[in-house]
């Protein structure tokens, strides 16, 4: 079973290529030694090809509370502990059950994570009320299984951290929906909305799952993200091109994971985390000129137009460009929210 390791300071990248899968991950925290997003997870067990990918993302203004003290004396916070708790229970439940499971089949997740949380040992506080939680936290986690020429995945999530496919035709595509009342990406860039389930040892939540993206033909680009990267870009598409430019800027896995904590850093305002598996690609070259013209269409068709609309300052032709591209983008990018919308 192979693992990332997770020593981090203020901010770390990991990354990993053999013939089988190739990971880059990024972990940052705007506080030192008090992020509240918990180092991302990828896990693979190479003899039945199976792996897992999740970010975990802790709620500070519903978990804020102090909770208890790190080695050199800083308060840390339920969400902090929340996110960490929960990112070990998953890796746990994992490591016991992938041999006894399908990948379709979620077994006990909830269960393993609530108990997790609880197993923290740490007391609800006595302030109570509706946007209080105790040890609150987002998940968003692919797990999948190499057979033959073909990845079967399935996501599962609570809360408003996302799964992703990256397709080099129809481009990023979203595995998950948002735990809030408009699931419009567009929208919850610009208007932040209050989450309707997250993972929690004081109150009910559930995983949501969606095994309808599947299985992908090889190669595939699987890859799930906190909102401190996804949600201070000014459309879906620039987060989409911002994996593409920095994965064209770089030379190797370690680059690429390197160049993409560096440009986050200039752009969010939150802890942010990300994990990208790539499968079945020979080598990280073969990878990047496989997405070159999905770069450069984004780069000629929303990027490079949005620049020059934005420059004008015009803030009515900057809404109704945003709108406009957006309406174009949508159709690639909820391609499987649409069909989760018409199941539920």
């Amino acid at each position: 079973m192979k693992r990332m390791a997770a020593d981090c300071g203020s901010a770390a990248t990991w990354e990993y290529e053999d013939t089988a899968v190739a990971v880059a991950a990024v972990w940052t925290e705007k506080k030192k030694g008090r992020g509240e997003d918990a180092p991302p997870t990828w896990l693979h067990h190479s003899s039945s090809g199976r792996g897992v990918i999740a970010v975990y993302d802790g709620l500070g203004g519903s978990g804020g509370r102090a909770v208890g003290r790190t080695p050199d004396d800083q308060d840390v916070s339920g969400a902090f502990v929340g996110a960490r708790a929960a990112r070990f229970a998953l890796e746990d439940w994992f490591v016991a059950t992938a041999a006894k499971r399908r990948v379709s089949d979620a077994g006990d997740l909830h269960g393993a994570l609530l108990d997790g949380l609880l197993q923290a040992g740490i007391a609800p506080g006595k302030v109570s009320g509706t946007m209080v939680r105790h040890l609150p936290t987002t998940l968003a986690a692919i797990e999948y299984e190499v057979a033959g020429d073909y990845v079967t995945v399935a996501s599962r999530w609570a809360g408003d951290s996302r799964a992703y496919i990256v397709d080099r035709a129809a481009g990023l595509q979203a595995v998950s929906r948002d735990d809030t009342p408009d699931s419009d990406a567009l929208i919850l860039l610009a208007n932040d909305q209050p989450m309707t389930n997250v993972v929690c040892a004081d109150r009910s939540f559930h995983v949501n799952e969606f095994l309808g993206a599947g299985p992908l033909g090889l190669p595939a680009v699987l890859a799930c993200a906190t909102d401190g990267f996804y949600n201070y870009v000014p459309t879906p598409a620039h987060f989409e091109y911002l994996l593409l430019q920095t994965m064209q800027e770089a030379g190797s896995w370690a680059e690429w994971a390197v160049t993409l904590e560096a440009r986050v850093e200039e752009y969010t305002s939150d802890d942010a985390s990300l994990v990208i598996a790539a499968l079945g690609y020979r080598s990280y070259t073969a990878m990047r000129d496989y997405y070159r013209e999905r770069h450069k269409l984004l780069d000629s068709q929303y990027i490079r137009p949005f620049s020059q609309v934005r420059d004008s300052g015009d803030e009515s032709a900057i809404t109704a460009e945003r709108t406009e591209q957006w309406m174009r983008y949508r159709e690639g990018y909820e391609k499987w929210v649409r069909q989760m919308e018409a199941n539920r």
